[in-house]
């Protein structure tokens, strides 16, 4: 979370004038591919972080705390959004292909960092059982209303929430507001700029 702070600070508040511009076609072509290469690497992640909260909403009797596991499952969740929205800001940001490119190999090694640091963990006995993949012999369907406490049944709500969000705008939408920022941002989009 850090490096996204600097790595805004330094790109929009650290310039005087800041503005984002689409100088031409190559450039909305080159943004919108490398946006759909690194959502495709993210999505994995994102989906994961869902399968944790979903499982946590379906066997709320196998955790002794709601919260804990739930907030650290969230906490990956909101990572996973924050470096997606990141990539797409500053892949608008960006005025050449060369440039897009650079960015997009730079922070496809940034997203990596977390998993090089898991593979580089030996003999730790947690990253063993969590190897197993998680047994799913019922639905949430099966809980019901009535039997969960108070704080599973928020857990059920903004399960059900980030559910919808993921399956009807993230999946499917996200990469191609990569090519609307110019339109929607101080500045505007030199492209649409030259027609007028």
């Amino acid at each position: 979370m850090t490096l996204i702070i600097l790595i805004f600070k330094s790109v929009v508040f650290d310039q005087e004038h800041f503005v984002i511009v689409t100088p031409n076609v190559s450039v909305y072509n080159t943004r919108l591919l490398t946006s759909m290469i690194l959502h495709m690497e993210l999505i994995g992640d994102v989906k994961q972080d869902m399968m944790m909260i979903h499982y946590l909403n379906t066997y709320p009797e196998k955790f002794c705390s709601t919260w804990i596991p739930f907030i650290i499952a969230f906490m990956q969740f909101f990572g996973g959004f924050v470096a997606e929205f990141t990539n797409l800001f500053m892949l608008a940001t960006r005025t050449s292909v060369e440039m897009c490119i650079t960015f997009f190999v730079a922070f496809h090694v940034l997203t990596a960092i977390d998993n090089i640091y898991a593979e580089g963990m030996s003999d730790l006995h947690l990253k063993e059982a969590v190897e197993e993949p998680l047994v799913w012999d019922r639905k949430h369907q099966d809980v019901k209303w009535s039997e969960r406490s108070g704080a599973q049944r928020l857990i059920r709500i903004i399960d059900r929430i980030m559910f919808f969000s993921y399956n009807t705008v993230y999946y499917y939408y996200l990469p191609f507001l990569v090519n609307l920022i110019p339109y929607i941002s101080p500045g505007g989009s030199s492209i649409a700029a030259a027609k007028h």
